[in-house]
């Protein structure tokens, strides 16, 4: 004549759950006749019809952010009922995401910022039922990293270090639930690097990524702030004979750092100073990095040109010498050591339509020359690497005009390369109309 007792487990303990739909882990006891039936209550007054004793149950719980208690009654073969005391309580947490926020939004390398994360109901009201932990993930591999935390129903967490952020450009702070990945969220910030130059000195600097400047004495009028960034959604740039554009942008704005507003302006400099602009090989894949250049952006032509003068390519960066701060970006040219692999189109050159009714030589060394000649011999024109409207990007075109300026008559031409140190390469080129 013993009532049953036994005890009642919600998802095997865990402290709070995001789904109305428990599971129930149940162990009913009786010494006498056995247990053969239960019954369940959300609030310890209603219950449930009785139904056949088992080990466990999928049970709805109320759709209301917070602790849920769930009540069983255990009922044995000659109908004893256990007590209502049985039973066991579980949080319900409605998270559906988490609001990140980093203050400021832009910072100078390493300097110190703060993360704030929110636990986020649908309406965007913070909940104040969630005890999950949480995955922080920073795309800085550079910037320290901030590990993972646990919530104690407070709804929100703030943490602020510095160093979290310590390379250029934009980067973004991620934190996924460890048990349920849905639940997340992400900011970005944009990161800077800089340095107050003294004009009477001048100074170099280098970024933790490889990105520097050298500014030598009396390039500068006064003493001024200089940084660069990695450049937010650089304008398009399109492969054709005269540039080769990367896998990857690889871009830099340089300029004269203002904080209030952020941003970097142009700036012109008394004398030549050096840019030097790393690269990853994933960026480039395909080209011959030995012919990657430093070119700048026009915002005049909408266009970008080459930076003129040697640079130099090693290690991973391309470093050229500038006379004013501005955006920049590496890509590919078809400059090359020698005249091996020169090749010449279309062929035969259509004056009135193809590629612009002109003939391209591309492959070519710094300031090669080409002459061509008619099949009497005589000289109809002469052009030179160096002179190209993007010059020393390995590639001279001919317009099928004579050094008047007039068009050539139709028939066969012949054209003769020649570099700077005495490699000499001889080909033909018809013309038709």
């Amino acid at each position: 004549t013993t009532a049953p007792a036994g005890s009642l487990s919600i998802n095997s303990g865990a402290a709070s759950t995001n789904n109305t739909t428990v599971t129930l882990t149940l162990a009913g006891i009786d010494s006498g006749s056995g247990v053969v039936s239960m019954r369940f209550s959300n609030d310890n007054i209603t219950y449930s019809a009785p139904e056949a004793y088992g080990s466990s149950k999928a049970w709805t719980i109320s759709g209301i952010e917070g602790t849920h208690t769930v009540y069983v009654r255990y009922i044995d073969a000659v109908g004893n009922v256990s007590g209502g005391s049985i039973s066991d309580m579980i949080t319900l947490c409605l998270v559906q995401y988490l609001k990140v926020e980093t203050t400021p939004d832009k910072i100078i390398s390493g300097d110190m910022v703060q993360i704030k994360v929110t636990a986020c109901l649908t309406d965007g009201t913070m909940s104040t039922n969630y005890f999950n932990s949480i995955v922080y993930n920073n795309t800085d591999f550079r910037g320290i990293a901030l590990g993972t935390y646990t919530f104690s129903g407070t709804g929100t967490r703030n943490v602020s270090n510095n160093g979290v952020f310590k390379t250029i450009g934009r980067q973004t702070i991620t934190v996924v639930d460890s048990v349920i990945p849905t639940i997340n969220g992400s900011a970005s910030i944009k990161v800077y690097d800089a340095k107050l130059i003294n004009a009477a000195t001048g100074g170099v600097f280098t970024s933790a990524d490889g990105t520097s400047m050298y500014i030598p004495a009396g390039a500068l009028s006064t003493d001024t702030y200089l940084g660069f960034s990695v450049t937010d959604n650089p304008v398009a740039a399109t492969s054709d004979y005269k540039l080769k554009k990367t896998i990857n942008p690889v871009c830099r704005d340089y300029g004269k750092l203002n904080v209030s507003p952020w941003e970097l302006t142009d700036l012109t400099f008394n004398k030549a100073v050096t840019v030097t602009i790393p690269y990853e090989s994933a960026d480039v894949t395909g080209l011959n990095e030995q012919c990657l250049r430093i070119f700048y952006y026009d915002k005049a032509s909408g266009k970008y040109e080459l930076v003129p003068g040697t640079q130099t390519v090693s290690g991973g960066k391309v470093t050229a010498s500038v006379m004013k701060f501005t955006t920049y970006r590496v890509m590919g040219t078809y400059l090359s050591s020698n005249l091996d692999n020169v090749i010449g189109y279309p062929n035969p050159l259509n004056i009135s339509t193809a590629y612009e009714g002109k003939f391209k030589l591309i492959n070519l060394p710094v300031d090669c020359t080409v002459e061509v000649y008619n099949i009497a011999g005589e000289k109809v024109a002469a052009l030179s690497e160096s002179s190209m409207s993007v010059p020393n990007a390995g590639w001279i075109e001919w317009d099928g005009k004579n050094t008047a300026g007039e068009t050539v008559s139709m028939g066969v031409y012949v054209y003769v390369i020649k570099t700077p140190d005495g490699q000499k390469k001889i080909g033909k080129v018809g013309v038709i109309k």
